[in-house]
């Protein structure tokens, strides 16, 4: 999702793809979603996909434009301890450790936070 919703501003694809998504369900039909999830309190700068974290208001409510409700959300995949600072990448965690794989105290840093914050949504087609 956090792809899709990057290049928004250059080509609607994250609108394009929940569309499609939306004509190829049925009514009553489901879609889960599992996304990296910054927390809302952070600038929306931040959460435009370019760092792969998304908000969950902002997924919710472009699920809604596309003709979805929620119908249920899960904690499952929560990690509080994931609370990236400015101009940190969710690709510093492991498994990929993209710009702290070579630093043993930033790899032992990700380390103990373990893998990303995620939200657990699942939609339903109206």
């Amino acid at each position: 999702m956090h792809n899709l919703a990057r290049f928004e501003s250059h080509r609607p694809y994250l609108t394009e793809a929940l569309s499609a998504t939306h004509k190829l369900l049925k009514k009553g039909g489901i879609v889960g979603v599992v996304q990296h999830e910054m927390s809302a309190d952070k600038p929306d700068a931040w959460t435009d996909g370019s760092r792969g974290y998304l908000k969950e208001s902002f997924l919710i409510e472009e699920f809604k434009k596309a003709g979805f409700e929620l119908v249920k959300k899960s904690d499952i995949n929560k990690n509080p301890k994931d609370n990236p600072a400015d101009n940190e990448l969710v690709w510093r965690l492991p498994p990929a450790y993209f710009g702290t794989r070579d630093d043993e105290a930033k790899k032992k840093a990700v380390d103990a936070i373990g893998e990303s914050n995620r939200m657990t949504l699942l939609f339903r087609k109206k």
